[in-house]
């Protein structure tokens, strides 16, 4: 994986996670990536990232709530709709 912090052209910064076919692979297996943004990048403050994958956002938001990630009252946004 790499994992890196650039300005933007608005000149904000700008997170950027290539992930390689061994991490997608873990993903899809109930592996979630946890990247502590501001160990890892030094950005002060900024929140720990959780990377999951599944079939389905449906199988995602199962993960997330067999591992006590989220609950009922957890805002959850979606982004592309499963194709």
């Amino acid at each position: 994986m790499i994992k890196a912090v650039a300005l933007y052209e608005d000149g904000r910064k700008l997170v950027i996670l290539g992930l390689s076919r061994i991490n997608t692979e873990k993903l899809l297996t109930d592996k979630p990536i946890m990247i502590d943004l501001e160990a890892d990048l030094h950005l002060p403050g900024a929140p720990r990232l959780i990377i999951m994958g599944g079939e389905t956002e449906a199988d995602i938001l199962t993960q997330l709530n067999e591992k006590g990630l989220i609950d009922a009252e957890t805002p959850i946004g979606h982004g592309y709709a499963d194709q």
